[in-house]
């Protein structure tokens, strides 16, 4: 599975905070569609892949080290 390291991509800017992250997010995908996939009596598998989706794509609009909403709010730029 890449999409956790996926995830780390847009939360964190070095290597050992992208591992931590991706760890984290893992768990969290793992946890998460196994509890969907069990109350809604749905295959575990694609439960989590669903779930690890979801999260890349909350990643991919609010990831502060390079999501959409970070990169369309305007920084000061730096003046000579």
């Amino acid at each position: 599975m890449m999409i956790p390291a996926f995830i780390a991509r847009f939360w964190a800017r070095d290597i050992t905070g992208m591992i931590a992250v991706a760890i984290g997010s893992a768990m969290i995908s793992g946890y998460a569609g196994l509890v969907v996939s069990h109350s809604a009596a749905l295959p575990a598998g694609p439960t989590i892949i669903l779930t690890a989706g979801v999260l890349y794509a909350l990643s991919v609009v609010v990831g502060p080290a390079g999501g959409l909403l970070w990169l369309a709010l305007p920084r000061r730029h730096l003046e000579a």
